[in-house]
Parts: structure tokens; C-alpha cells; sequence
């Protein structure tokens, strides 16, 4: 979901991780795959959207 949303048009995310993932480990593996999709994303100049929504969530 994180990933359509970052190639939408759309601006906002609903996707909160402490909801989504609330373990440790259900949310490293989040993070975990985000940095292997990044080189993609800065490709196709996405990934600073991603780094904002990031940056948007409470833990991280």
C-alpha cells in the first residue's frame, strides 16, 4: 500500500506504522523493504516523498 500510494499522484499516506506494524520487528521488516525499493524510488523521484512520510511518523 505504502508503495502504490509513493508512485500516486496522491499526497497523503494512511498508512500510520505504529497501527499498521505495532512490533518491533513487523516494522523493521517495513523499513527494511522501503530501503531495498529506495533506488527505485529515487528513479522515479519518489523517494523524497517517502522520506517525508517517514519523517511524519511518530517512532521514526
Amino acid at each position: 500500500m505504502i508503495a502504490r500510494w509513493a508512485l500516486s499522484d496522491s499526497q497523503y499516506c494512511s498508512v500510520e506504522i505504529n497501527e499498521w506494524f505495532p512490533t518491533e520487528m513487523d516494522s523493521q521488516r517495513l523499513l527494511d523493504l522501503l530501503s531495498i525499493g529506495r533506488p527505485k524510488l529515487c528513479v522515479l523521484n519518489k523517494q523524497e516523498k517517502v522520506d517525508a512520510w517517514l519523517l511524519s511518523q511518530s517512532r521514526y
